[in-house]
């Protein structure tokens, strides 16, 4: 019946034959490999990733099915070693995850670290901004301002500017920059072509947790957008940093392109 169906349709109108299904389903094929439509809410509040930054050391760190994340989270005090230097619970970069869908790259942040920044004895330390390093060849070629609470060296802007970067900030720059031998750079935005602004949030989570979330469109990265992707964050003097690498899953991609093979075929039998 079913394929009595199409074949009364394409004799009467004489458009749709079998060709048009199999682009259809390519087109189909192209739409699922650019991801669903997820829209987080870009308010601080990491439910929606499922993940749960506790109070008391207990957190819930592990993000909904699908989410590309990487975690390292340490508690102590001040003296606590955390890598390269030290800090503990109030210096620690706990965790990155990342999701993106057809329009949007969703980036969320947790961190010990204030926006304010935290002062430590005649030196004071500013949260960094999100440094995206397209293909992961070290270039960092765009960032994202996460507080208008800036050292004196760094390109002054508002949380959710979104530059594309022509210079970087190392850790301890102005003091004694190098100390940590690159590990933790880049630090803070020091020249760049301002882009966009978008939606950006650093929120007290409870306790020593805070929360950093944004969303960028993808039109705003042009042709330089591309998976595998690098974010990286650390404080301006780097004693803790975390790298998120997004590189897909290649079985997740055969898969998909073996799912879609086995539709054509099917389609070849059923109606040949």
């Amino acid at each position: 019946m079913e394929g009595g169906g199409l074949k009364m349709k394409r004799e009467k109108g004489g458009m749709f034959n079998f060709k048009m299904i199999k682009i259809l389903f390519l087109i189909a094929g192209i739409v699922l490999l650019a991801g669903e439509s997820f829209g987080y809410v870009i308010n601080g509040n990491l439910s929606d990733w499922g993940v749960t930054p506790g109070h008391y050391g207990f957190s819930d760190w592990q993000p909904n099915k699908g989410i590309f994340w990487v975690v390292d989270d340490q508690t102590g005090d001040i003296y606590t070693y955390l890598g390269p230097g030290y800090g503990g619970q109030l210096y620690d970069v706990e965790a990155i995850y990342f999701d993106y869908d057809n329009d949007y790259a969703y980036i969320a942040i947790v961190t010990g670290f204030p926006q304010s920044g935290r002062d430590y004895g005649v030196y004071y330390f500013y949260p960094g901004d999100i440094a995206l390093d397209f293909g992961i060849d070290g270039s960092y070629e765009y960032g994202i301002i996460t507080s208008s609470n800036r050292p004196s060296y760094a390109l002054s802007g508002s949380p959710g500017y979104v530059y594309k970067v022509t210079s970087w900030a190392t850790a301890y720059e102005g003091t004694h920059p190098g100390i940590w031998h690159g590990v933790s750079d880049p630090t803070v935005i020091k020249e760049g072509e301002q882009k966009e602004n978008v939606s950006l949030y650093y929120e007290n989570a409870g306790g020593e947790h805070y929360v950093i979330e944004t969303s960028v469109p993808l039109n705003i990265f042009g042709d330089d957008w591309q998976i595998p992707l690098r974010i990286h964050w650390t404080e301006t003097c780097g004693n803790d940093y975390l790298n998120l690498d997004v590189i897909p899953e290649p079985s997740s991609i055969f898969l998909l392109s073996l799912g879609l093979f086995g539709l054509g075929s099917l389609l070849r039998k059923k109606y040949s």
